[in-house]
């Protein structure tokens, strides 16, 4: 393998290597325990040690041998962000992968940080290992070193993309990553309909509006609100109840893009978070969802349910953002649900657009 160029310390490189090391027999006993005046050390639990370790190791010298079995190997990989806008993230790496880092639309995990460039980094699988590789960005470090081409990335690897995105890379088998991802989906879903939470939204919409500010793109929202749930509730109970929100957000999933964020806001209040719309394509886009749930019918206790839903759409203004008047990630969700307020109030099943004033 050639060997990568890094050759400018970053000032992370200072930081002592945390990563654990294995204890032989011979370690154990040349151990020392200071103690103290005054002070008594029970040294039985440290021979017992000395004793189990030495026993297992001439086991494997020639005595009976340990029972083992292969290991699957470890060649998928995570990314997760630990420092900056996307900080909790984390990002899957299989075997053959090759992903492009940056704050550009065509990257394909986009950052929305204002100190990484549009495409900054890629990471890829060389057939037996994986590698970042700098684009000619304003800085991309690994433990400490600057990349200047390609770098080998070892388990533990702790990445950094401009001055404020830190990331860590760890290696895993396919099962140990199919855990570590369902983890981070249960600290970021909904355990009911599988949409994402109310705290990731306010967490991706702040990231959201800050590339849109940048970029001069819009950025829309539709709050949406299933009308008179609480009937469903009451007649058919609460496990019907939960049906049909399962049913409704599985239907919205359908329609909306992959780069769509649709989120449980609370209870039977739903929202989405629209990258690039302007309020008219926003509105065009919400009718169809409206009409979409309109049509459904949902098995419930021998019964039929149907529901509709009420929405509320708001958009940013890039113009004005960029000009420092900028509205922000609470007025956004203020403006839209102020929209779904007036939908509700004219008579509900039908969408409103809240106008930037």
């Amino acid at each position: 393998m050639v060997e990568a160029r890094a050759e400018t310390q970053h000032p992370l490189a200072g930081y002592a290597d945390d990563t654990p090391t294995e204890t032989t027999p011979s370690e154990v006993a040349r151990r020392t325990v200071t103690v103290a005046v005054g002070e008594r050390a029970d040294l039985s639990a440290l021979a017992a040690e000395a004793r189990t370790t030495g026993a297992l190791g001439a086991a494997s010298r020639g005595g009976a041998q340990p029972i083992a079995h292969a290991l699957p190997p470890r060649d998928h990989a995570t990314l997760t962000f630990v420092e900056g806008p996307m900080r909790c993230a984390v990002v899957t790496l299989s075997p053959g992968t090759s992903i492009i880092l940056g704050r550009g639309a065509e990257a394909a995990i986009r950052v929305p940080e204002n100190t990484v460039s549009r495409q900054h980094a890629r990471v890829r699988w060389d057939g037996s290992g994986y590698l970042i590789e700098d684009l000619g960005s304003a800085g991309t470090w690994v433990n400490g070193w600057r990349v200047t081409s390609w770098r080998p990335l070892p388990s533990g690897a702790r990445i950094q993309l401009g001055a404020k995105v830190r990331l860590r890379f760890d290696l895993h088998d396919e099962q140990e990553q199919r855990v570590l991802t369902e983890l981070y989906d249960a600290a970021v879903r909904d355990a009911l309909t599988g949409a994402y939470t109310r705290r990731y939204l306010h967490e991706r919409l702040h990231a959201e509006l800050s590339y849109s500010a940048r970029h001069k793109t819009p950025v829309a929202l539709l709050m949406i609100d299933l009308d008179l749930f609480k009937d469903v509730n009451d007649h058919f109970g609460h496990q019907a109840g939960d049906a049909v929100l399962r049913m409704v957000v599985a239907q919205l999933r359908q329609t909306l893009r992959p780069e769509d964020v649709l989120v449980r806001y609370g209870g039977e209040e739903l929202c989405v978070l629209l990258r690039g719309l302007d309020a008219a394509s926003a509105l065009v886009l919400a009718e169809r969802l409206r009409a979409e749930v309109a049509a459904l019918c949902i098995p419930a206790n021998g019964e039929e349910v149907h529901v509709t839903i009420s929405i509320g759409v708001a958009a940013s203004d890039p113009e004005r953002e960029a000009a420092g008047a900028a509205s922000g990630s609470t007025s956004l969700v203020e403006r839209a649900d102020r929209a779904l307020y007036r939908a509700k109030r004219g008579g509900r099943n039908r969408t409103c657009v809240d106008e930037p004033s």
